[in-house]
């Protein structure tokens, strides 16, 4: 399963800002 860096890296961006929501 391979993606874009692009799309990886939207991704994890939006991982990390729903991660970043959930702790605080």
């Amino acid at each position: 399963m391979y993606r874009s860096e692009g799309e990886i890296q939207s991704v994890a961006a939006e991982v990390s800002a729903r991660d970043m929501q959930n702790s605080s």
